[in-house]
């Protein structure tokens, strides 16, 4: 009996090889596909990139001006802010002492502890508001005793003292100014503290002068007539609310003053050369002018204006911002016609005026 063959048929055989070759070459084709899918996965194109770039650009022309806006907005309304503040510490300190903050004596004397709040007192209407505005500690440094180290030391160190709500946001942050000047009863410094805001000294500008050399001289020093004064604050002021007969809410109190804005921090501007805690001087006070000199008009800081360290203005874009007697704050437009500004600032010319 012949052994039995238990290969498969012939033709079995070559189906499988036929199949395993086929599933081989199938597995192969697979892999060979994946390898090029990774290889050749699509991406961007040179003009693609360029595309989504200027996009881009599009989109953030399109949203800095709206950032820049909702900036400056935030500015304004922070330095409207500070007005109202120094505005309601007006109104506090009238209601204690009886008249509005006085203007001092002149720039080369400063506010001085223990002279008081009128008349006698050098300092003008930033030093005398300091207790109102919970910097009573400031107030008090230094002394009036000359022949004292520590209080002269003190009144250099106030001289030198920033504060942010003596300044606009938009215009420059509260910091240490180059000083040009000696100023009495304080040891020399290099450095003081500025001011962006004015109190209104009225329709008429007016020089002072330099005042007495010693406080001791204050009594029999030959003081200018201040009666013609129509503001609220100016030398030796002592203005109360029943002075103010044009009524409160028609009478301008604090506001911004103009200063060009390449002399921001140069103290070369005949209106910002001095110090915030100094005496009367138009670093302090600005006038709005007779009711036919336009160049009284207030101004951008963008411009210059034959009437430097005069004048109010601003940085802001289309006016300046101003405190009334009855402690509410507005926006004066750049364009205001000058009749009504110089009678804004006159408290008691008995004119009708029709506010902006």
């Amino acid at each position: 009996m012949s052994a039995r063959c238990r290969c498969p048929p012939q033709g079995l055989q070559r189906l499988a090889i036929a199949n395993e070759e086929r599933f081989i070459t199938q597995g192969e084709i697979h892999m060979q596909r994946s390898r090029t899918n990774y290889s050749h996965r699509p991406g961007f194109t040179l003009i693609e990139l360029l595309v989504v770039i200027a996009i881009i650009g599009i989109l953030i022309a399109m949203i800095l001006p709206a950032v820049q806006m909702t900036r400056q907005s935030a500015r304004r309304i922070q330095c409207a802010n500070h007005l109202k503040q120094i505005a309601t510490a007006a109104q506090n300190h009238e209601s204690v002492y009886g008249w509005y903050p006085t203007g001092g004596w002149s720039k080369r004397w400063i506010g001085i502890p223990g002279q008081g709040t009128g008349p006698d007192q050098p300092g003008g209407w930033a030093y005398n508001l300091l207790p109102f505005l919970e910097q009573t500690g400031l107030h008090d440094l230094g002394g009036d005793d000359l022949a004292n180290a520590e209080h002269r030391a003190g009144n250099s160190l106030r001289l030198q003292t920033p504060l942010p709500i003596l300044h606009c946001p938009s215009r420059r942050n509260a910091t240490q100014f180059v000083n040009q000047r000696q100023y009495l009863h304080a040891d020399v410094t290099t450095t003081v503290a500025r001011n962006d805001y004015a109190f209104n000294g009225g329709h008429s500008a007016t020089r002072y002068g330099d005042g007495p050399d010693f406080l001791t001289s204050a009594r029999h020093f030959d003081w200018p007539d201040m009666r013609h004064m129509s503001g609220i604050s100016y030398q030796r002021s002592t203005v109360r609310p029943r002075d103010i007969t044009d009524g409160l809410s028609a009478t301008y109190l604090v506001g911004e003053k103009h200063l060009r804005r390449d002399r921001y921090e140069t103290g070369d501007d005949q209106g910002d050369n001095e110090a915030a805690f100094s005496g009367d001087d138009r670093d302090l006070i600005r006038f709005t002018g007779s009711e036919l000199d336009p160049t009284f008009r207030p101004r951008p800081d963008s411009e210059a204006t034959s009437q430097e360290g005069w004048v109010f203005g601003s940085s802001h874009a289309g006016g300046f911002q101003m405190a009334f007697c009855d402690g509410s704050v507005r926006m004066i437009g750049f364009e205001i016609d000058q009749t009504i500004h110089s009678r804004l600032g006159n408290r008691h010319d008995g004119k009708v005026t029709d506010i902006p």
